[in-house]
């Protein structure tokens, strides 16, 4: 009875395993196609830039210069199964071009005009932030400026990754990041209501040392947040369904001053539920800290 039981036990166990390494799977191989528009349609000037990783990756931006900048600011987007990527945030970019900011959107690795077949989650993501930032570095009319990291959700955890890591970025906007893997898979595991909840968030972390590597969670924002000794503005969303509203306050907490937190009353995507707010607060952030400095 007993051996009947253990065996039970074991294919039960390879049948969670199994289905949450299956659907994370599909849910990082891929390559995320283009939403349709461009900064033309948004009364946008710009020139199309190809640039390269680190580590190989072929990326392409829209590099929107202002004549009279008062800081550049690079976009990172958040993450979609199809039409994402940097055409996305367009509206982003309108109004801090607006507000005198040259603005730098680009596609990550695997969406978008960029090469790839698979999303990291950030863990090779950062790269394309650093990538992106040192292309903005080298532009002439840049020396001098402050250049600063703007990202929502995956894209707002990647910059706090590539800040943490690698020391950049003058200031930071960080719109609803997950604070690490563990509270990500925890809160989706959660959202679908699938149980015991434990064993398949502990199924995740397992299935992701096979899909990001062995050392993935050491990639993490709440571990690296403490490096980042500039400016920070983070944005958590009340009604958040994607990633656990408590990881902003988080990640708030463990980070160094100045810094600034702000919980909307919308779901995930703020801009897009309280566009004039966000909007608002972005410009005082940047303002308050940014320009007085």
């Amino acid at each position: 009875m007993t051996g009947v039981l253990i065996t039970l036990l074991i294919f039960i166990l390879l049948g969670i395993f199994g289905y949450t390494w299956y659907r994370l799977h599909q849910e990082l191989h891929m390559h995320v196609s283009s939403f349709d528009d461009t900064p033309e349609k948004n009364g946008l000037p710009y020139t199309r830039q190809e640039f390269t990783t680190q580590d190989g990756a072929n990326l392409v931006g829209w590099y929107m210069s202002h004549p009279n900048a008062k800081a550049v600011i690079v976009v990172a987007h958040g993450r979609k199964t199809k039409e994402g990527g940097k055409s996305l945030f367009l509206g982003h970019a309108k109004y801090l071009y607006n507000a005198d900011y040259s603005v730098f959107l680009f596609d990550m690795r695997s969406v978008g005009e960029s090469a790839g077949q698979k999303i990291s989650l950030g863990v090779d993501e950062w790269k394309d932030v650093v990538a992106a930032h040192t292309l903005m570095k080298e532009m002439p009319e840049n020396q001098g400026k402050k250049i600063g990291l703007y990202g929502v959700s995956m894209g707002a955890s990647t910059v706090l990754i590539a800040a943490g890591k690698e020391r950049i970025g003058d200031f930071i906007i960080a719109s609803v990041p997950y604070a690490s893997f563990g509270s990500l898979f925890d809160y989706q595991v959660r959202q679908e209501k699938l149980f015991p909840r434990f064993l398949f968030v502990w199924m995740l972390q397992v299935a992701s040392f096979i899909e990001l590597g062995i050392f993935y969670f050491l990639v993490s924002p709440i571990r690296l947040v403490q490096n980042i000794n500039v400016p920070i503005f983070f944005m958590s969303a009340k009604n958040d369904t994607m990633v656990n509203p408590q990881d902003g306050w988080k990640l708030y907490e463990k980070a160094n001053k100045p810094k600034e937190f702000w919980e909307a009353k919308t779901a995930h995507d703020i801009h897009e539920a309280a566009p004039q707010e966000f909007e608002t607060r972005v410009l005082t952030f940047l303002a308050n800290y940014i320009l007085q400095q």
